[in-house]
């Protein structure tokens, strides 16, 4: 994985965390809904404050378990070619991702717009670890 700060907005972006969404088996069988049928609604979506009153409550199910952050100074970071993350349900993964951006703008500058993200490298070649 690796930063992705818009040109211009470096001195704003202070830190990226990136959340895997899991839906507890229990609430997925009780309701009968899927991952897909509580996030996909959001994919493309323009996204809301973190812990606002208009965060989506479902969003509470994305957790920082083999999550990945990024904070000013750091270039990224990359796994020894010989292990990964399971991307995908189907892996033990997550097939949904939050991505939660924090900035760092105490003197209020405005209109500020960003599209800073993120890269995600992945192979379809199984790891070992």
């Amino acid at each position: 994985l690796e930063p992705i700060i818009q040109e211009g907005n470096e001195p704003y972006v202070h830190h990226i965390v990136l959340y895997e969404c899991h839906i507890p088996k229990q609430q997925v069988d009780t309701e009968g809904a899927t991952t897909a049928d509580w996030f996909q609604r959001h994919v493309d979506q323009p996204g809301q404050p973190c812990y606002s009153p208009n965060m989506p409550p479902e969003w509470s199910f994305c957790l920082a378990t083999n999550a990945w952050a990024w904070a000013v100074g750091s270039d990224g970071e990359r796994l020894p070619e010989h292990t990964g993350m399971p991307l995908g349900e189907e892996w033990g993964g997550a097939t949904y991702f939050m991505l939660e951006t924090h900035y760092d703008n105490p003197a209020m500058h405005y209109p500020l717009i960003d599209s800073s993200g993120i890269r995600i490298y992945y192979t379809e070649k199984l790891r070992d670890y």
